[in-house]
């Protein structure tokens, strides 16, 4: 009769049992409203101090760093010369190649397209699978978007970090690949995977870009998403 009220009727038998479990409800609806109350509400809590955020932030920050030393494409410092991606010159055991070209820009254009995909992409992984996690797998996507590359065009030469930023984009889609369905929603998995394949095939496709390092990136950060959505962040630096 009174909103809020509840009745419940039980027999006498069981009073003192319905009695003792609804004690035990109303116990834990108390302590959960009791630990939200002391958990930093979103809000509450600074986005500079935010793990994913700062992983974001930091990574795009150390490409511009990389950037300031190594200057543009045009300059051919000595970092390009070392550090460009050449198939010949990895076919001959410069294996460093696959990493440092990551590290290079053609001109500013690019340096602060991939800085600012780098800094959004990677706060976004992070926020799915953890820093460390998010870490490994742009490092891991890069390279093999550089070496694939290398195998299907052996001649052309390639910098940037386009993999590295498709592997995030893919690391994000195989992430949604592993969200739980419901008999009433049965469509999250592929809505999060459309987006990103969406997002691939809206940016990958320049062709003054590196397309095959692109898809390559994207595909194995899918995978690499996959099996890592199954996992802790902290089991990735287990010593033992």
């Amino acid at each position: 009769e009174k909103q809020g009220w509840w009745t419940l009727d039980v027999p006498a038998s069981d009073v003192e049992r319905a009695a003792v479990v609804i004690g035990e409800v109303l116990q834990e609806d108390y302590l959960k409203r009791e630990a939200r109350k002391q958990r930093p509400s979103f809000d509450e809590t600074m986005l500079a101090l935010r793990p994913a955020f700062t992983l974001g932030a930091f990574l795009a920050l150390v490409m511009m760093v990389f950037f300031y030393f190594s200057g543009p494409y045009v300059q051919s410092s000595e970092l390009y010369r070392h550090g460009v991606m050449s198939p010949q010159l990895i076919s001959q055991g410069q294996w460093w190649r696959l990493v440092t070209a990551a590290t290079l820009h053609a001109d500013m254009k690019h340096l602060l397209g991939n800085a600012l995909f780098l800094w959004l992409l990677g706060w976004a992984g992070a926020e799915r699978l953890g820093p460390g996690s998010t870490l490994f797998g742009f490092v891991i996507t890069a390279v093999f978007g550089f070496v694939v590359s290398a195998v299907m065009e052996p001649n052309i030469l390639s910098i940037g970090a386009s993999g590295g930023l498709f592997g995030l984009l893919g690391l994000s889609a195989g992430h949604g690949l592993r969200l739980p369905q419901t008999i009433l929603e049965r469509a999250p998995r592929m809505r999060t995977f459309g987006a990103a394949f969406s997002l691939l095939a809206f940016t990958a496709f320049d062709p003054e870009s590196n397309v095959r390092a692109h898809v390559a990136g994207f595909v194995s950060g899918v995978a690499v998403g996959y099996g890592l959505s199954g996992r802790k962040d902290s089991d990735l630096f287990q010593t033992g």
